[in-house]
Order: C-alpha cells, then sequence, then structure tokens
C-alpha cells in the first residue's frame, strides 16, 4: 500500500510544482477512501478469477 501510494504522489509532483509552485494535495479522506477500495477489492480480484478457473476444471 505504501509503495502505491508513493508511486501514486510521486507521478504528478514534478508537472504541479512546474506550473503552480506547490506540491500536489490529496485530502486524507479521498487517500483513505482510495485506499479502503484496493484492500476491499484485492481479495475479490484473486479470488474470483481462482474460483471460476477451478470450477471449470470439473466439468
Amino acid at each position: 500500500m505504501g509503495l502505491g501510494s508513493a508511486t501514486a504522489l510521486a507521478t504528478p509532483t514534478p508537472p504541479t510544482k512546474a506550473t503552480t509552485g506547490t506540491a500536489p494535495y490529496v485530502p486524507p479522506l479521498v487517500h483513505g477512501s482510495f485506499a479502503a477500495a484496493a484492500v476491499t477489492l484485492t481479495p475479490a480480484a484473486a479470488a474470483l478469477p481462482a474460483r471460476r478457473a477451478l470450477r471449470l476444471g470439473r466439468t
């Protein structure tokens, strides 16, 4: 989670600093909601295709 957040922050930092002179600001609630969505969706994204693949193997 930390690596993804750092990468997501590092990407827009140079253009934002060049145009506005400040670092990009992401409100904590927005960042937290994206992090919560990622944590919630990751197990589903891994489990559902695996479950389907295992099911197709039986027929």
